[in-house]
């Protein structure tokens, strides 16, 4: 509810300062505000959102003997501490954390690849979604190696 809240703020923060850009006077400015108020509220009140099941947090797990192996960090960094060893590469259960960020991703090898996540119930899923992050919060500006194709 806060990050709605919250994000509701920015979008009429948003609007306010596109309508002073574009030379809208104070007026009608904050009654556009207000019919933007009142729209983004019919859309959150109409909005219901599915539960996500392939969450850890709830006991979803990854099956890694039918995963694909993960991204082998190429170019990235390994620490060696005898006897352990880290790498700032992320495991496939990187995926079933609820959020998304620059760099909390997994990064499988190849251009295809494979993911068994087993669900903490059975379920008859109606829905599916892949979430990766956009090209405006991607610290290159791009997203080449997103997901664009997925079957399940």
């Amino acid at each position: 509810l806060a990050q709605v809240s919250a994000a509701t703020e920015k979008i009429l923060q948003s609007v306010r300062e596109v309508l002073g850009e574009n030379g809208v006077q104070e007026e009608k400015r904050e009654e556009i505000v207000q019919f933007t108020q009142v729209a983004i509220q019919k859309v959150l009140e109409n909005y219901h959102q599915l539960p996500d099941w392939a969450l850890e947090a709830i006991g979803a797990t990854i099956d890694e003997k039918r995963t694909s192996k993960s991204y082998d960090g190429q170019g990235r960094t390994s620490w060696w501490f005898w006897p352990l060893v880290f790498s700032s590469t992320n495991p496939p259960e990187t995926i079933l954390q609820p959020h998304i960020a620059p760099g909390e991703c997994w990064a499988f090898q190849g251009s295809q690849g494979h993911v068994v996540i087993r669900l903490p119930e059975h379920i008859w899923p109606t829905a599916f979604t892949v979430w990766h992050i956009s090209e405006a919060v991607s610290p290159s500006g791009e997203v080449t190696s997103a997901p664009r194709e997925f079957a399940v």
